[in-house]
């Protein structure tokens, strides 16, 4: 039997931590809407990534990839009366996306694929619905269409964070002020409220 003699030591050196994709995700999202040119670094390109990247082009912002960042120009975003927006599997672009849209006044053709088609968000359709959206159904594949308007949006806090992340980063773009009522306790905080960081860090108050 053959033995081995380890020695202590320190660890030196430096290392790269990953981008957050939660924080990627908002970011994207915050610079679309931006009026101007926003850089987004470092970016990591998940399956996920790729697709929130694809579904704010498919809306009209610019998108160009310049080495680890990401240059977006959300000048033209909404711009576009129709979009195709396929999700994959990433379920914080669809939640994020489909308020967006709706905010946008964007006729939108959203599928994905994998277990996304199975995930709930008829409760947030219904609440978008009650706000001037149309919607062809309740799960993927759907098309909405409308403008979404501004008034109280209830919501249970106990399904998903995502729906509320989602109401935070569209209703800025509505002319009247809104107001995002929970009925349960809300889980997730910390997800809210990297939500809530980023938009401020472009601006919104």
């Amino acid at each position: 039997m053959s033995s081995v003699l380890v020695k202590g030591g320190k660890l030196t050196g430096t290392i790269a931590a990953p981008p957050s994709k939660s924080q990627t995700h908002r970011a994207i999202i915050c610079a679309s809407l931006a009026k101007g040119v926003s850089t987004v670094s470092p970016i990591e390109l998940s399956e996920d990534i790729i697709a929130t990247l694809n579904a704010v082009s498919a809306l009209g912002a610019e998108v160009e990839m310049r080495g680890n960042s990401v240059i977006i120009d959300g000048t033209n975003t909404f711009n576009k009366g129709f979009a195709a927006i396929d999700c994959g599997e990433s379920g914080s672009t669809l939640r994020f996306i489909l308020p967006l849209a709706a905010a946008g006044g964007v006729t939108s053709y959203f599928t994905g694929r994998g277990k996304l088609p199975s995930r709930p968000i008829d409760t947030l359709l219904s609440e978008l619905q009650n706000h001037g959206i149309n919607a062809d159904g309740t799960s993927l594949p759907l098309t909405i269409s409308g403008r979404l308007t501004s008034g109280t949006f209830t919501l249970p806090g106990n399904i998903t964070s995502q729906f509320i992340s989602g109401l935070l980063l569209c209703l800025p773009l509505i002319d009247e002020d809104s107001e995002i009522v929970l009925t349960s306790p809300l889980q997730s905080v910390n997800y809210v409220d990297i939500t809530i960081d980023c938009m401020e860090s472009f601006g919104v108050k």
